[in-house]
């Protein structure tokens, strides 16, 4: 079987794998087909250009016209359980020598993912015009799993409550589930402005190794607070790849009443006096 005739480059860098979204790594296909229709049909039309096409013969004529593409992808090496690939657009209808195609390959993999890293590949199927497969190429994809997809997180507190304007400290304990040891960077924070700070900026965690951290919450200013929950939820990334992926959330409940010591300073003179003019 004959070549496809298609290059295929990496636009970009490649990512790491998520387990929550599909990752999206962008291709540039260039087309190397050999015959080029766009330059035949420019030929003038005082030139009899169709009349070969019937007279050679049938074979000749499955070219004689765009061929198309499809773009199949799979993991061919390593073990693809928990891995998932594919090309929403994996189609090119009209294909033609020196054309440019833009193509998006998508991956994703999960928990039950056995190797960290697999290679994909992208088997290209070129047809003719009559829909039969004229050329087969592979192209070869590594891609690797982020590290922090596999962190587990847990409040060691079933519930945790503040007053307000107070700093609450609470433990999380973070699992490394990871196929391989890393230092992580996490970001705790609310929709409604609360921000969680670690009492250690970076985390140094072995595969399966559970590491406690004690996390510092300031809560805001409020004169009586019924009773809000607040979801702090905690985002984690490794030091080698800035990518945050949400890894977990805890709530934590403000209730209390709380008196500025401004509002005493103001108070107290009006107190005195209030007793002075009483006791006279």
């Amino acid at each position: 079987m004959e070549s496809a005739q298609l290059a295929i480059a990496i636009d970009g860098e490649i990512p790491s794998i998520s387990n929550e979204n599909w990752t999206s790594i962008n291709l540039i296909l260039y087309d190397e087909f050999g015959i080029s229709w766009d330059r035949i049909k420019t030929i003038p039309k005082i030139f009899p250009k169709f009349i070969w096409v019937f007279t050679i013969g049938p074979f000749v004529r499955r070219f004689t016209g765009y061929t198309s593409l499809e773009l199949i992808p799979e993991i061919i090496e390593g073990d693809p359980n928990g891995w998932e690939v594919r090309i929403p657009e994996s189609v090119v209808s009209e294909a033609d020598q020196g054309r440019v195609y833009k193509r998006v390959l998508e991956v994703k993999t999960n928990k039950l993912a056995i190797n960290y890293s697999v290679t994909i590949g992208i088997k290209i199927l070129r047809r003719d015009v009559w829909g039969e497969v004229a050329g087969i190429s592979y192209a070869y994809i590594p891609v690797k799993a982020s590290p922090f997809n596999y962190l587990d997180v847990k409040s060691v507190s079933p519930i945790i409550k503040a007053a307000p304007k107070s700093i609450k400290y609470f433990q999380i304990d973070i699992t490394n589930k990871g196929y391989y040891e890393d230092i992580f960077l996490f970001d705790i924070k609310s929709e409604d402005g609360l921000v969680g700070i670690p009492n250690e900026q970076a985390i140094d965690i072995k595969t399966d190794e559970t590491k406690r951290v004690s996390v510092g919450v300031l809560t805001k200013e409020t004169i009586y607070d019924p009773g809000t929950p607040h979801v702090l939820d905690i985002y984690a990334y490794s030091i080698g790849d800035p990518t945050k992926t949400k890894v977990g959330s805890v709530v934590l409940i403000t209730e209390g009443i709380y008196i500025s010591p401004l509002i005493l300073i103001i108070a107290a003179p009006v107190i005195v006096i209030l007793a002075v003019i009483y006791l006279i």
